[in-house]
């Protein structure tokens, strides 16, 4: 190595640091067109930005509206006319109308809920005193009350609550307790 001012420590790290800003600048300049080009299959190291930087004009060249047919059947390719045929097209693709047939297809759908379980559904709730597991168990019995579980349930949710076996060893007890306004909330449950 030769002595002199080119090969004192500062210069040394001065030609360092710029050759990692050099890199760094050419890794994000591969980065910016790789993604503006799309192209997946960028393998580690390639410097290839010419390829990259085609791709993306070639894209820019090959998504572009030369024109449009209107409603009517009338070709246009001005911008001014592009737009309007645009905003046309989307104004009576998402504008609702007339629309006879909704109710015919209506009438083929069957209800899946009875007039009985919809009055249950619209009757005011009114629990004055907490419901516990307790109240649809049989005592004696030590298993579940499967009428009276059928009867406050929906189908689906009795015959999962009847699948899950009774345990015996512990009483039923209301653990969450009350927050002062007498609503539930996750701090009254710490309290």
């Amino acid at each position: 190595m030769m002595a002199g001012p080119l090969s004192s420590p500062e210069t040394l790290k001065t030609l360092a640091e710029t050759e990692a800003e050099l890199n760094d600048l050419i890794d994000k300049d591969e980065a910016y067109w790789s993604q503006r080009s799309r192209v997946q299959w960028l393998r580690e190291g390639d410097r290839n930005t010419e390829f990259f930087h085609a791709r993306v004009t070639g894209r820019r060249k090959k998504n572009w509206i030369k024109g449009l047919t209107t409603s009517d059947g009338h070709w246009c390719s001005k911008l001014s006319e592009l737009h309007r045929v645009a905003v046309d097209y989307f104004e009576g693709l998402f504008t609702s109308g007339e629309c006879g047939l909704a109710t015919s297809i209506l009438d083929c759908i069957h209800p899946s809920i009875t007039e009985e379980m919809n009055a249950t559904l619209l009757a005011p709730f009114a629990a004055d005193e907490p419901i516990t597991c307790g109240d649809f168990m049989i005592p004696s019995y030590n298993g579940w009350d499967i009428a009276r579980v059928r009867e406050v349930f929906t189908p689906n949710d009795a015959e999962q609550i009847l699948n899950y076996p009774v345990a015996n060893r512990c009483s039923d007890l209301l653990v969450w307790g009350n927050h002062s306004s007498g609503t539930y909330s996750t701090r009254s449950g710490y309290n």
